[in-house]
């Protein structure tokens, strides 16, 4: 006979949220009471992607009960140290009095260090690190968001924690390998201060510094298709697609300006039936080619993404400055 422990199976996250920013975060906002109930808090949405300086916190949220701000920071890969940098200066500043990480996981590493910033804060401001899983029991039809409190004020859920982060497939390695150099390169340069992996392990994206709601993309499959492209995200489906109409207007110009070898496939794609929408080039590539090929698709992509920078983003500037004016 089996318990109701060992019949519950645990899902990957991606099946229900493949997209951090566009998937999670906007499912996360809307259920704030299912993360509040695990850590006894009333928490209500305030905003999200509040800008803090030249970044994005993901949700800003209000303790209705103390009357005090809430800075939330998630994620859909195991915490990590970039994170925990990003919760701390995020609760910073919003003038956070609770702070809340979530992820698909915590190691003792990251765990102990939001524990000691507990130890440290003297009150002035509590941290929670809350694991968020996605399961489902063998009487479910479908799997069901779970959230499991591991660090809070005063305690720490050391059975919930790892000493080490479960090791990559092999699959995963590989795209881990390809886009290592490049990010170490692009992060180098100061292209982004961020880089996120909303999809899967063929994709990266590195967020705009200046420009909130504007993702640059970098896609390598098992198929011989490769992308580098513009993500255009603002929360807001007409803004969105008004600010594709208006750069679409300058297809031309915009092709024209971007040094992309002769016969450039070029895709536009103002996704109607979603909150965003996307431009870019596609390739043939693979992550099964050659080392040398995958060296010369890193050098492409590398070549690509400063253009794209260069080209869209006065664009951007203009239109959402015009959009403004005229109360969009």
């Amino acid at each position: 006979m089996t318990t109701p422990d060992e019949e519950v199976q645990n899902i990957d996250l991606r099946s229900k949220w493949p997209h951090e920013a566009l998937d999670f975060t906007p499912w996360l906002t809307d259920n704030l009471e299912l993360l509040g109930a695990e850590l006894g808090l009333d928490l209500e949405p305030v905003q999200m992607e509040q800008q803090v300086g030249t970044m994005y916190l993901d949700i800003l949220a209000k303790e209705t009960l103390l009357g005090v701000p809430v800075a939330i920071e998630n994620q859909l890969e195991w915490a990590d140290t970039h994170h925990l940098g990003q919760l701390v200066i995020y609760s910073a500043g919003v003038d956070a009095k609770i702070g809340i990480w979530v992820a698909a996981g915590f190691t003792e590493e990251t765990a102990e260090a939001l524990h000691k910033l507990n130890e440290w804060s003297d009150d002035e401001i509590s941290f929670y690190g809350v694991k968020v899983e996605l399961i489902k029991r063998a009487d479910q039809e479908e799997p069901a968001p779970r959230f499991i409190k591991v660090v809070y004020p005063g305690g720490w859920d050391k059975a919930n924690t790892l000493s080490l982060i479960p090791p990559p497939s092999p699959q995963a390695q590989a795209f881990n390998d390809f886009y290592k150099p490049l990010e170490n390169e692009l992060l180098g340069r100061h292209f982004s201060y961020r880089t996120d992996k909303f999809y899967g392990d063929g994709q990266r994206y590195f967020r705009s510094i200046g420009i909130q709601g504007l993702w640059y993309e970098l896609s390598l499959s098992r198929r011989n298709d490769t992308y580098a492209d513009i993500y255009l995200w603002k929360n807001d489906k007409e803004l969105t697609e008004r600010i594709f109409d208006e750069l679409e207007k300058d297809r031309a110009e915009i092709e024209s300006s971007i040094n992309a070898g002769p016969n450039p496939e070029w895709h536009w794609s103002r996704e109607d039936r979603w909150t965003y929408s996307w431009i870019g080039l596609r390739r043939d590539g693979r992550i099964d080619d050659p080392p040398e090929k995958l060296d010369e698709i890193r050098v492409w992509m590398l070549d690509l993404l400063p253009q794209f920078k260069s080209v869209f983003e006065p664009r951007l500037e203009r239109i959402l400055s015009e959009l403004e004016s005229k109360g969009k």
